[in-house]
Order: C-alpha cells, then sequence, then structure tokens
C-alpha cells in the first residue's frame, strides 16, 4: 500500500510522463526539454532509496556496514563509566533520532572486528572523493532498499585530498547524496588514547547525521538553528552537527564533556525536534 505522499508523487509522475508524451508527439521537432527534465528529476528522486524522505517514512531497518584497511582499525572495547561498548555511541545516537515516530525501527551496528569487514592495504595517502566512491564500490556489500537502509562506513589510512593537499584536520567525510562516509585514521590518532574512542564515535554520528538529512540536508528545520556560514551545521555548539566536530584541532575540546558521561546523546533538541517532526 502507498503512503499518501508517495501516492502524490506517483500521480504527479505519470501525469508529468503523460504531458511529455503528448508534447512529443504534437512537436516532435520541439520536445519540451524542460518538462523532459523535471520528469528525470522525479523519477530519479523517487527511484532513490537513499534520501531522507525514504529513511523517514518506509525504513524499518537501519544497518551500518564498517570496513577498514590494515593500520585503520576501528576503536573496540568499553567505556571504563557504565561499561558499554564503544560503539553504543552510535546505536544510542541512531535511536534517538528514529524515536517517537510512531513505529519501530531496527539496528544493526557491530561493535567488535569480528563483525566487521577488513579490506586490503590501499596504500594511499591522499583520498579524493573518486577514491573514496571506487572504494565503497568495491566493498560496500549490499545497498539500500526502500524497508532497509544500508551506510557504508570506511576507516583508512591517509588524508582528505583538498584540492590534491593533504587535509591534516579533517577527521571524517560524508559523501553527500549518499550512504558512504570514510574516517581517516591517521587524523584520529592525533587525539589521546583517552579522547579517542569517544571523538572517534562523534566523528561517525556527526557523518552519519550528514548522510540522513542533518542539517537542512533533505530534513527540514523545525527550528532556526542552521549555521548558515558553515553550511549543513548546526549552532548548538554541544551538538554532535556542530561544524568543528569535523576538526580534530576542535573535537578534543568537544568531546571533553562527555568523556565522564553515562548519557552519550550528542544530537542536541534542535536536531531531534527536526527528526521528529519530519514527516514526508
Amino acid at each position: 500500500m502507498f503512503r499518501t505522499s508517495n501516492l502524490k508523487q506517483t500521480i504527479l509522475i505519470f501525469s508529468l510522463l503523460i504531458s511529455f508524451l503528448s508534447n512529443c508527439q504534437k512537436e516532435p521537432e520541439r520536445q519540451n526539454d524542460g518538462l523532459g527534465i523535471l520528469l528525470l528529476y522525479y523519477l530519479r528522486s523517487y527511484q532513490n532509496p537513499d534520501s531522507p524522505s525514504v529513511y523517514f517514512s518506509t525504513v524499518r531497518q537501519l544497518n551500518l556496514e564498517v570496513a577498514y584497511e590494515p593500520g585503520a582499525e576501528p576503536e573496540i572495547g568499553n567505556f571504563v563509566l557504565g561499561g558499554s561498548s564503544y560503539w553504543s555511541v552510535t546505536e544510542d545516537n541512531l535511536k534517538a533520532i528514529f524515536a517517537d515516530r510512531g513505529y519501530s525501527v531496527g539496528f544493526s551496528i557491530p561493535s567488535s572486528l569480528e563483525n566487521m569487514k577488513s579490506i586490503p592495504s590501499q596504500n594511499k595517502s591522499l583520498w579524493s572523493i573518486a577514491d573514496i566512491l571506487a572504494l565503497s564500490a568495491k566493498y560496500q556489500s549490499q545497498k539500500s532498499d526502500y524497508t532497509t537502509a544500508r551506510f557504508f562506513l570506511v576507516f583508512v589510512r591517509g588524508y582528505y585530498s583538498d584540492n590534491g593537499t593533504a587535509s591534516q584536520s579533517t577527521i571524517g567525510v560524508n559523501i553527500s547524496g549518499t550512504p558512504v562516509t570514510v574516517v581517516f585514521k591517521d587524523v584520529v590518532n592525533i587525539s589521546s588514547t583517552a579522547t579517542r574512542p569517544i571523538a572517534e564515535q562523534v566523528t561517525v554520528i556527526h557523518e552519519i547525521g550528514h548522510a540522513l538529512g542533518f542539517v537542512n540536508g533533505g530534513i527540514p528545520l523545525s527550528s532556526t538553528h542552521q549555521d548558515t556560514a558553515n553550511g549543513k551545521h548546526c549552532t548548538n555548539t554541544k551538538c554532535a552537527m556542530y561544524y568543528q566536530v569535523e576538526s580534530q584541532n576542535s573535537i578534543v575540546n568537544f568531546v571533553q564533556s562527555y568523556i565522564n558521561k553515562t548519557d552519550k546523546i550528542v544530537f542536541q533538541s534542535e536536531c531531534l525536534d527536526d527528526a521528529k517532526n519530519y514527516k514526508p
């Protein structure tokens, strides 16, 4: 059964298709290019399960696939305070995002190397967007569908390529419009051993937050909290979507307040309200 929003979109697509074909028959020498482009846009949007409108409507299961190359293994273990797994931070924050929606969403988040994928050494010092996408195309085992969202997270050696220059402060990157995220382990390792696990986890949830549609990246704002000067980030300095979370130079200060807390929900009320109020 179609949800109301999906039914409306389907009707719109077929209406555009009929109109487009009709124009083509009447004026073969002057096809309605604008209408055709609009039709293709709607078809592409409708067929893409990796979009916020799908994540927050028909998805009932969210799986995170984690891969790593030698020397870039994710932090594995348990916090001293509370004894919970490091990876419970990612799971608990995702649960907070999908809470209070009137239906249940299941989560599969690996917490041990045995449940993650070891890939061969990539022998790269710089990573471009194209490099990251090529890596995901090779090693991501499954794609999303309309009921199961599948995110791909890979830990690598080396640095993000900022126009050919190594960005030694960029900890992680989500490729816009995709479920693909990379964490640069050489940058993570600059942090002290005490802060490294929580810094890594905050990086993961920040980048997955972008993939889900924060801030104003597909999930509409329910209040004025987008830091427009810094793109799709939150103005709340304590939120996982604060822009300085992406920088190794700043994340150490950010995570200090969470090290000695058992409650490690890092998304703040502004972003959580955006998700709660989003009903595509």
